[in-house]
This record gives C-alpha cells, structure tokens and sequence, in this order.
C-alpha cells in the first residue's frame, strides 16, 4: 500500500451524474469525511483501500508554518462538501508529503528544504477528491 493510500468504509454517495459525485466515507479510527470522485464505483458499506489529493486554495509559507501552534493533525471540516481546513506534519519532500492524522496527503513539489521535514503545517484545502481505488480483498 502506498504512504498516501488509506483504508476505509463507504457510508455514503452523492451522485452527480452517472460518473461522479461526492463519496462519504469513514477512516479506520472512525472519523468521517467526504471526497469528490469521478469515475468510480462505489456501494455503501464496502471496505476500500482509495488515495486523496487535494485542490488547494493558495499558498502562504507564512501562514503554512504559523497556523498550527498546537501541533496538531487533523482536517476540519469546511463549509462546503470536500472543503477542509488541515492541521499536519510534513514527513517528506520531493514531493511534500503531509500526515494529517488519518492519512496522509501528497501536497506537491514546492520546495527542496529538507529542513521542513518534521515541521507542523496550517493548509487550507478547498477540495479532496479520491484518485484512485480498489476493493478490498477480505
């Protein structure tokens, strides 16, 4: 399983169309979220292994670094379907890698300071969408 793949329990879907929609999901640690999807098949109550990127909604070095005093990871949720504020911790570079409690988000190539590695992070993440996914095998 890759570093930002992450096992889960499908409560809900909305369906946009045929194709795509927003799914409803729980971690293993029993929190909630929703992601959009697109192109996926999904039925509530499977187990999937899915990877979450995210759409983000612009980017302070300021703010990343000063917002999250407590140390915190978690996402909080937004206003908006798939809108999340994000509490992490950077666990890599090339491309940024981000531990946000229940999994663990792939934040791009900005930068090449490995000095970041280990820093805690505020990132405003304006849409989680699922990439990919499979059916667990039980």
């Amino acid at each position: 399983m890759k570093a930002t793949e992450v096992n889960v329990r499908i409560t809900g879907i909305d369906l946009t169309d045929r194709f795509e929609g927003v799914v409803h999901f729980e971690t293993q640690s029993g929190k909630s979220y929703d992601a959009y999807f697109w192109g996926a098949d999904f039925t509530i109550g499977d187990e999937r292994i899915i990877e979450l990127a995210e759409l983000s909604s612009g980017f302070s070095w300021e703010a990343t670094f000063s917002l999250n005093a407590k140390r915190e990871k978690k996402l909080k949720k937004g206003s908006k379907s798939g809108e999340y504020v994000g509490y992490g911790q950077i666990e890599g570079i090339n491309p940024v890698i981000a531990n946000f409690g229940d999994f663990k988000l792939n934040l791009g190539d900005w930068t090449n300071d490995k000095r970041i590695i280990g820093e805690y992070i505020y990132w405003p993440i304006s849409r989680l969408e699922v990439v990919s996914e499979v059916l667990e095998n039980k």
